[in-house]
């Protein structure tokens, strides 16, 4: 994917399919809307995209984590066909922008085909913006919102389910399984001990956690997927933690990654973390779900 690093001395592409939008989790909603662009043929087909997530700026309630990185954005975007990314530089300053001068500085000099958002996009500052005003000076294509269960499908909404635990829920609104990726950091050791070594998974940005608990995942490391066990939470039988942890016990994976970027993509929730009376008890129910890998 074409990369264009939005400043004044870029080699601005122009002429193409252009999406608008926020773009967390890249979820169904959003796959419309590239659905919509490559219907137009032979022409660039292109998202606009912040380097830093805005919720990271706004004071209007929105949770300040993420479900996807700029980083896993331009991958999921290209997966789905998409091959130029318009990226733009983001501060407090950038939000004070009128939608005027939104436009003025960002679209007009792009010179998209045609502009492609959904029904209900808003932009400029305190989002006066609309679908309306970008007709009065481009092309423009709206994508009817996505619904399922009469709900439309939404970042807000799929970061609450991922929080509550209901990632199978999750998983059907965005197309995929929801994923953590980050670097193996070295842990305690505690599931060594008992027969059970894992992947101490740190994150280095602020992806939202799935509710404390067990899960069933998977777990890429080095381009291979393993099937995988991962718990978050606090270790209470072994020594109650101040934070939750992301520990991933991988079938079939010897050694330690540490320092390694890995993926875990979490299918099903198991049940909640416990706090057992001895390691014993502990190992024995790690059995159990170690068993739900076969």
């Amino acid at each position: 994917m074409r990369l264009i690093h939005f400043d004044k001395n870029s080699n601005l592409l122009k002429g193409a399919a252009l999406l608008l939008g926020d773009f967390d989790g890249v979820h169904l909603g959003h796959q419309e809307l590239v659905k919509a662009a490559l219907s137009y043929k032979d022409i660039p087909h292109a998202a606009l995209l912040f380097d830093q997530d805005p919720s990271f700026f706004l004071d209007n309630g929105k949770s300040k984590r993420i479900l996807t990185t700029l980083e896993d954005k331009i991958a999921l975007f290209e997966s789905l066909g998409l091959d130029t990314a318009y990226i733009i530089h983001v501060d407090s300053s950038f939000f004070s922008l009128t939608p005027e001068e939104f436009i003025d500085a960002y679209l007009r000099p792009i010179e998209p085909y045609v502009l492609i958002s959904g029904s209900d996009y808003r932009f400029g500052k305190k989002a006066a913006g609309d679908v309306t005003l970008l007709a009065k000076s481009f092309r423009l294509k709206t994508v009817d919102l996505l619904y399922r269960e009469e709900k439309k499908i939404a970042s807000r909404d799929i970061k609450k389910m991922i929080s509550d635990g209901l990632v199978e829920v999750a998983q059907e609104e965005l197309g995929r399984p929801y994923c953590l990726k980050g670097v193996v950091h070295e842990g305690f050791h505690n599931g060594r001990t008992i027969g059970f070594p894992t992947l101490n998974l740190h994150l280095e940005e602020p992806y939202i956690l799935p509710k404390g608990g067990v899960y069933l995942t998977e777990t890429e490391v080095n381009g291979k997927r393993y099937k995988s066990i991962t718990n978050i939470g606090t270790n209470p039988t072994v020594g109650l933690l101040h934070h939750e942890r992301v520990e991933s016990y991988l079938k079939g994976f010897e050694g330690n990654a540490y320092e390694e970027r890995i993926s875990v993509y979490f299918l099903k929730r198991i049940r909640d973390e416990e706090k057992f009376s001895s390691l014993d008890e502990l190992r024995a129910q790690l059995e159990k779900d170690k068993a739900l890998l076969d």
